[in-house]
C-alpha cells in the first residue's frame, strides 16, 4: 500500500526567517510520529532478548536481534507494529527528497545556489521516491538499521 497524508499548506512568508521556520515545521510530522511511538514502546511488554524473558521473538529482520515480546498476545502484537509503523514514517519522511519533511531542513545547510538548483529539481521528487521505492530495490535498506536501533532506545 502506498499513500501519504493531505500536506498542510504552510505559507514561509508568516516566518520572521522562513527558511527555519519551514524547517522546524517540517519536524512536526516525524516528532508526532515519534512521539507516538514512545507512547507505544512504554505500553508494550516488550524486552532485550537477552533477558531470558522472551516468549516471542519478532522476526521482521534486523528488530529481531533489538527486541522482543515478553508475551504472545494479539494486543502485544498490534502495538508492536504501530510502534515500527510510526518509527519507520518518521524516518521516511526525514528523507531530504521532496515532498517528504526531510526536504525542509535541506536547505537549511545549503548555499543561495544550492536552494536554488534544489528547488529547480524538487518538481522531480516524487518519481525519485517511486523509483527508490519500486524500481531499486534494497535502495532504502540503509533505513532498518536506524529503525532497529530507534525501536531498541523506545522499548
Amino acid at each position: 500500500v502506498f499513500g501519504w497524508a493531505k500536506p498542510v499548506p504552510v505559507d514561509p512568508r508568516h516566518f520572521e526567517r522562513p527558511t527555519p521556520g519551514m524547517a522546524l515545521t517540517a519536524l512536526g510530522g516525524p516528532g508526532t510520529n515519534l512521539a507516538l511511538a514512545a507512547i507505544l514502546g512504554a505500553l508494550g511488554p516488550f524486552a532485550a532478548p537477552t533477558s531470558g524473558n522472551c516468549r516471542l521473538f519478532v522476526s521482521s529482520g534486523p528488530l529481531s536481534d533489538a527486541v522482543c515480546l515478553t508475551t504472545d498476545s494479539f494486543v502485544a502484537r498490534l502495538v508492536f507494529a504501530a510502534l515500527i509503523v510510526n518509527v519507520a514514517l518518521a524516518l521516511f519522511n526525514m528523507l531530504p527528497i521532496p515532498p517528504l519533511d526531510g526536504s525542509r531542513l535541506l536547505p537549511l545547510v545549503l548555499g543561495p545556489e544550492g536552494r536554488r538548483v534544489y528547488a529547480r529539481y524538487s518538481q522531480y521528487g516524487l518519481l525519485v521516491i517511486f523509483a527508490l521505492v519500486f524500481v531499486f530495490d534494497g535502495a532504502l535498506s540503509f533505513l532498518s538499521g536506524w529503525l532497529a536501533a530507534i525501536v531498541g532506545v523506545l522499548t
